[in-house]
């Protein structure tokens, strides 16, 4: 959506966040959607020190991957999802306000849109299932077996 509407993006992933944060960076932007899974601790991308800072330019946080009640919560400054009735949390008040939205059921806004991209995704690796030395179904066993160890 962004690159569609030609906006600015910086696009982070695993290399760019596998230390943790906190990430001065992201005060820096206007928006930051978080996405990413989790798996172990590390420190958090975002602290209220960090975002309480006079220098801030971040308006809103949209917490795609939400997980407020979760160990590996990179973005504990929230304790509860947001809602499709009351979406946006205040996190910060006054001349710099910062909102949050942390729906956890957000692909359902698009259900139509959400299940063709999780259809395309999933149907080439389905067509692999037979092959047990495939690495997305080794990945998906070690990581099986990982959650399996932490319960």
């Amino acid at each position: 959506l962004a690159r569609a509407a030609e906006l600015e993006t910086i696009e982070w992933d695993v290399a760019e966040t596998r230390g943790g944060g906190p990430f001065e960076a992201i005060n820096e932007a206007d928006v930051f959607v978080n996405c990413v899974l989790v798996t172990r601790e590390l420190p958090p991308f975002v602290t209220r020190e960090l975002l309480a800072r006079p220098d801030r330019k971040l308006s809103v946080i949209a917490d795609v991957s939400c997980d407020p009640y979760g160990p590996f919560n990179p973005l504990p400054i929230y304790d509860a999802c947001t809602t499709f009735a009351d979406p946006c949390l205040e996190i910060a008040a006054g001349t710099q306000p910062l909102h949050l939205i942390a729906i956890d059921n957000l692909p359902s806004l698009l259900p139509l849109e959400s299940s063709e991209d999780f259809g395309k995704q999933l149907v080439p690796c389905l067509a692999t299932l037979d092959d047990r030395d495939n690495s997305v179904w080794l990945r998906a066993h070690r990581q099986f077996i990982d959650a399996s160890s932490h319960l």
